[in-house]
């Protein structure tokens, strides 16, 4: 008599078998967040690093690298001039002026006699601005801004003289320096790029497996300490590659395996993985066009791995702009 148990309890221990042989999973590892420049509107090479900001006392804001993000004018504070600056950007013939207020009167027609007063003021502001570095003119600008306040209908002079004084005390150098530095920034290519978290992905084999991982994820703790290079300074990107040269072989060798037929040491979430960790390394080498292609060929491999398609389309946005750089620049 034909055993049916027998032949499915077969079936059953050569698919966990075969499963286990199989069963690994992509260990996540956070390399954390990291910020990067954007690419210059203006015709300046990449890797500028120090900005001082001088005002027409010869004086200096405190400089600023890309990598922060910044470029302040808050407050005229007396500071250094910061030499080594790559870029100067100078400002110059600044200038406040606060018109006298004009007082009116009028007759409040729902109290007889009754005086009622109006305050009306007007102020300037107004400053050049000169950013050059060592051998050329990158922008300049003229900056006139007119604020003109009005009070409302007072009972005294003095409470509508008050009441346009604390209209414009909002106009004021510093807001109109920080107003302008985002005009600044376009021409420098200083507004950063989005903020993106770096991940990558070793492996863990499951108990009982006689895989052995241990290149793999050697990689990605190797990969991890250098990425400290890159926060440092996001354009020492040789010094990174030599670090890391390793970390790329060790995975496009396993990818490299993988491409034999009778190869299970892999799944295709762990394959996804490697295309991911290589998409990561061009990420942060600025190779933006390799990135795309590795993330494409994780998302075909396996679907929805991880956050591979938001990152696909904020590197995308990068390679554009990298392209519209290129450009300028030839």
């Amino acid at each position: 008599m034909f055993n049916h148990s027998h032949v499915l309890l077969t079936f059953v221990l050569i698919l966990i078998s075969t499963v286990s042989g199989l069963s690994q999973t992509p260990t996540k590892t956070s390399l954390g967040t990291f910020s990067f420049s954007s690419y210059p509107t203006a015709p300046i090479p990449l890797g500028y690093k120090l900005y001082a900001v001088v005002d027409d006392k010869g004086m200096s804001y405190p400089p600023a690298s890309p990598a922060a993000q910044n470029i302040k004018f808050k407050s005229l504070k007396k500071v250094r001039i910061a030499e080594s600056a790559d870029i100067i950007i100078r400002i110059t013939n600044i200038e406040v002026k606060l018109y006298p207020p004009l007082i009116i009167d009028k007759k409040d027609i729902k109290k007889e006699g009754e005086i009622m007063y109006k305050a009306k003021q007007k102020k300037e502001i107004s400053f050049d601005v000169l950013i050059s570095d060592s051998s050329s003119i990158i922008h300049q600008d003229q900056v006139w801004k007119v604020e003109n306040a009005e009070s409302q209908w007072m009972s005294t002079p003095e409470r509508a003289e008050k009441s346009v004084y604390y209209r414009l005390q909002n106009f004021n150098l510093d807001n109109e320096f920080q107003k302008y530095n985002e005009l600044i920034c376009n021409k420098l290519g200083t507004n950063k790029l989005n903020d993106i978290k770096i991940h990558l992905y070793g492996a863990k084999a499951k108990k009982n497996s006689t895989e052995d991982y241990q290149e793999l994820n050697q990689a990605v703790t190797t990969f991890q300490k250098a990425t400290d290079i890159i926060r440092v300074d996001e354009y020492a990107i040789d010094k990174f590659k030599e670090k890391v040269q390793s970390c790329v072989e060790v995975w496009k060798k396993e990818l490299e395996q993988c491409n034999d037929a009778e190869s299970d040491r892999l799944t295709e979430e762990m394959v996804a993985s490697l295309h991911y960790n290589l998409a990561s390394y061009y990420i942060l080498t600025k190779e933006y066009e390799n990135a795309l292609n590795e993330l494409d060929t994780c998302e075909k491999i396996y679907k929805g791995f991880g956050d591979a398609n938001q990152i696909n389309t904020l590197v995308r946005s990068w390679r554009n702009l990298q392209y519209t750089y290129e450009k300028m620049m030839k």
